[in-house]
């Protein structure tokens, strides 16, 4: 579960990328700058395989791998803490 977790968020964080842009970045609020250089920094590791094994291949995943992945992962009502 944590891995389709995670799959699932990183998943997340690269299509904002796709649609952010370097302008809303600059938006007001330190916080939408800082996520977005965090967010790249996360997806240019990936892209180096440097996030964890084999981390390369999330950034060509495919929409269908997605639709699959995405409907299998629990939301928060359904994580016990």
């Amino acid at each position: 579960m944590i891995g389709d977790l995670e799959r699932a968020a990183f998943y997340f964080m690269h299509d904002a990328l796709t649609f952010l842009t370097e302008a809303d970045a600059q938006n007001p609020g330190w916080d939408h700058k800082n996520m977005h250089a965090w967010m790249k920094l996360e997806c240019e590791k990936a892209a180096r395989n440097e996030l964890y094994p084999r981390s390369f291949k999330k950034i060509k995943v495919s929409e269908g791998a997605k639709a699959i992945l995405l409907p299998s992962v629990p939301d928060s009502n359904e994580i016990e803490p």
